[in-house]
């Protein structure tokens, strides 16, 4: 194994370093690493230019050739020029995983490989972008609450920061705001500021950023010992979450009000405001249940199914890496007691798909498990944002019907596949 790089190496040293050692499946020699390093540098000739990836790739490759190391130079070709035709085989799919679980991070590796190899081989058939095969389309995270100890500010940001590059669609926090009424209102507003700020700047330097979905009740908790809601702590919670609708830029996220059915009026009158501001929140009912993982959306095509059995084995083996990875147990949990990972649509048909590709298989397939949506719930979805729309312009109006619907877009998906139904 080669030297570890010295405290005095350039960063662009350290960059060429880290991408030679990405490349070859071992390190190789120290003094072959040198010249390698130096060959790209004189190569490029300016020590100071922000030098992208693939530029650096790109003379480390012909650095290669010159000097007749044709097997690390066959291992860049295969990270960044491997053909259209080539499918996705079990060793290649294992040798990416390695790469993500060694980063701990699906996104430097995708940057490198996302428009010569990832992007023709998983189609945009489930709901997930092509260049980000390795993250969920969802994910939900308990996190402690900001009003408990001084340092939770910190924790709940460095959660959140380890937990974004995994997510290409949207990550919902909770916990985080629960009880943020038991602080005083100025502290309340400045922990809640410094946080989303930091947030903010994190997604503001993503390429693709997940939209940030920041769960908070629509009633504070009842204190120890009280029959109701202290009416000073209900009013600090209200301006609180109307606070935060319009003060709180989208690019940091927006609330997901949490609400009880029937819902309240005094939280009726809050929601109708909220609706009202620059940054609307979302609508949920408490007891709907909720999924700390959705890997992604199966639509009719055959070829979507297929790709999703190649992101699950991408995710198993991501989950098995001896690199500690933030979704693992809650993975683990989901596979063990056979909750739905993928979505599938009632209309879509998703069972012909299955059928499709079990008999254009030449090897047995091991099934997802995907839950299938039925078209009540779908609509019910649909209706319910638009009602929330209406609500929002006449300022009143439609609350009966809008319980129904949240009642109906709580139903959960039956399972299409259980892990016992696998073949």
């Amino acid at each position: 194994m080669s030297a570890e790089p010295r405290h005095g190496d350039r960063l662009l040293d350290r960059r060429i370093r880290t991408i030679l050692r990405t490349v070859c499946s071992h390190y190789p020699d120290p003094t072959l690493e040198s010249l390698l390093i130096e060959d790209v540098r004189t190569a490029l000739g300016n020590d100071h230019v922000a030098w992208h990836s693939h530029e650096l790739l790109d003379s480390l490759h012909c650095a290669s050739i010159g000097r007749g190391e044709r097997q690390i130079a066959s291992a860049i070709d295969d990270l960044i020029c491997w053909p259209v035709a080539k499918e996705v085989d079990h060793d290649s799919l294992e040798w990416m995983s390695d790469r993500i679980a060694h980063f701990g991070d699906p996104q430097i590796f995708e940057s490198a490989v996302a428009s010569s190899f990832l992007a023709p081989r998983w189609p945009v058939r489930d709901g997930l972008i092509p260049s980000a095969p390795f993250r969920f389309l969802e994910r939900r995270i308990q996190v402690e609450s900001l009003s408990g100890r001084a340092i939770a500010l910190r924790h709940i940001g460095n959660h959140v920061a380890t937990e974004l590059p995994w997510v290409a669609g949207r990550l919902i926090v909770a916990g985080a705001l629960d009880d943020v009424s038991e602080l005083p209102s100025q502290e309340a507003c400045r922990r809640w500021d410094l946080l989303q700020a930091r947030v903010e700047g994190i997604l503001l330097t993503m390429p693709r950023a997940p939209e940030v979905v920041w769960e908070v009740p629509a009633l504070p908790a009842t204190l120890e010992g009280q029959l109701f809601v202290d009416p000073d702590q209900q009013e600090r919670h209200q301006r609180f979450i109307l606070r935060g609708c319009e003060e709180t830029p989208a690019t940091a996220g927006r609330f997901r009000i949490l609400v009880p059915l029937p819902i309240p009026s005094v939280s009726r009158k809050l929601l109708s405001r909220g609706f009202r501001s620059q940054n609307p929140p979302a609508i949920r009912w408490q007891e709907q249940p909720q999924r700390s993982l959705l890997a992604g959306r199966l639509h009719s095509d055959p070829l979507g199914l297929s790709a999703i059995l190649q992101r699950m084995q991408a995710f198993n083996h991501v989950a098995r890496s001896t690199v500690e990875i933030p979704w693992r147990n809650d993975w683990f949990h989901a596979e063990k007691s056979s909750l739905a990972l993928w979505i599938a649509s009632e209309n879509s048909n998703p069972r012909r798909a299955i059928e499709v590709l079990k008999r254009n298989s030449s090897e047995p397939l091991r099934i997802p498990v995907i839950g299938i949506e039925s078209s009540e719930t779908e609509k019910a979805h649909r209706d319910a944002q638009k009602l929330i729309l209406k609500i929002s312009r006449r300022r009143g109006g439609g609350w009966d019907r809008l319980e129904e619907l949240l009642r109906a877009a709580a139903i959960s998906p039956r399972l299409l596949a259980s892990t016992s139904e696998r073949p």
